[in-house]
């Protein structure tokens, strides 16, 4: 397990959401000059934290840009996770509960429409996340899917 708070000094705003089958960690980065209203989530890999995609978040924010990164490492307890009755998807109850986290952070931080990065895993977790809820996405960029 690696400690949060040597990650969250690195971004302006960190804090834990309950989801699905645990909680997932919130890291922001919020430009001083935003001018670009969407906002993009990165989603890293599997067993990656918010610190391997630090450098990429930073470089994004600077563009004016509002950037979340997600560890959702800690939604773990399947046993807790049900399929919503309203969703006919045949994905890995995992993938599930990890898309539903994606959906779930952008309800809380009330965003309405977001651009999704993810690599590798985190790529699809945020396949899944779009195809729940197409309506949120602008865009969806898969790096190493």
């Amino acid at each position: 397990m690696y400690n949060i708070m040597d990650i969250a000094d690195k971004y302006e705003r960190t804090e834990k959401l309950k989801s699905l089958g645990g909680h997932i960690i919130v890291h922001e980065i919020i430009s001083k000059n935003l001018s670009n209203g969407v906002p993009i989530v990165i989603i890293p890999g599997w067993g990656e934290s918010a610190d391997v995609i630090h450098d990429l978040a930073s470089a994004i924010a600077s563009t004016g840009t509002k950037v979340l990164t997600l560890d959702y490492r800690n939604l773990d307890n399947i046993s807790e996770a049900k399929r919503g009755e309203d969703v006919n998807l045949k994905a890995p109850i995992s993938e599930y509960m990890r898309a539903i986290a994606i959906i779930q952070v952008l309800r809380e931080k009330k965003i309405k429409k977001v651009r999704l990065i993810g690599h590798s895993e985190g790529a699809v977790s945020a396949t899944i996340a779009a195809h729940i809820r197409p309506k949120l996405l602008i865009q969806l960029v898969l790096v190493n899917p």
